[in-house]
């Protein structure tokens, strides 16, 4: 040792200290869980109180994108979605079609999948209706029945939709026609009459009648008031 001089010395030094850096790097990322996405679109209050109910679960959670996702392990994740639904979380945030990117849906059964699929349109419908200017957050609720054999009678698919306005603006009968255009060209078999939409304050916009004529009649009175 002595005869590889001080520069050789130091040398091997630093490389015995990044291979150890490295195989510390390698130890840390193995014995990470690999994470998927569990909500987006959050608010500051629901992405601190998801993780601290996926934490009181047990399980490790990732707050990312400056507050607005929170992240789970991948082979949790669908499980920890309904515990969240089940308590009511998230109030605000929504899921679209990157569910189905972090489920396998292999071991998924049909009625999850069903279950899955119309979580994915709502959350869609929602951001698709809150891209609008006026809408500061958009909430859509599907009824979608499924088919059943030998029945004569078939149930209708309906919706609801409730929307917080920005600066108390208000939607004219055009755009409560086109959100409810919207929302009925997603979902196979519902009309644009059978769409309920409410805004935050209780007021209806659209009474979900079968009859278009009565719904541009409402949406005309709440443009007068």
């Amino acid at each position: 040792m002595r005869g590889l001089g001080p520069v050789r010395l130091a040398m091997m030094g630093g490389v015995m200290f990044l291979m150890l850096g490295f195989f510390i790097f390698l130890l840390t990322k193995l014995g990470q869980p690999n994470m998927a996405l569990l909500f987006s679109e959050l608010n500051s209050t629901d992405s601190n109180s998801i993780a601290a109910e996926v934490g009181r679960l047990g399980f490790p959670a990732e707050v990312r994108d400056q507050g607005t996702s929170v992240w789970v392990p991948a082979d949790k994740a669908l499980e920890l979605r309904l515990k969240m639904a089940d308590r009511g979380l998230p109030v605000g945030g929504k899921v679209g079609f990157e569910i189905f990117d972090e489920t396998d849906t292999l071991g998924t059964t049909d009625f999850l999948q069903n279950v899955n699929l119309r979580r994915a349109l709502e959350g869609e419908l929602g951001r698709t209706i809150q891209s609008m200017d006026i809408v500061h957050r958009a909430r859509v609720h599907l009824v979608m029945p499924r088919r059943q054999l030998f029945s004569r009678e078939e149930q209708q698919p309906s919706a609801s939709v409730v929307l917080a306005m920005r600066s108390n603006k208000r939607l004219d009968h055009e755009q409560v026609s086109a959100v409810q255009n919207l929302v009925a060209s997603a979902v196979p078999g519902l009309k644009p009459g059978r769409i309920t939409i409410i805004d935050d304050k209780g007021k209806l916009l659209s009474p979900g009648f079968e009859d278009d004529q009565s719904v541009n009649t409402i949406a005309a009175k709440n443009e007068e008031r």
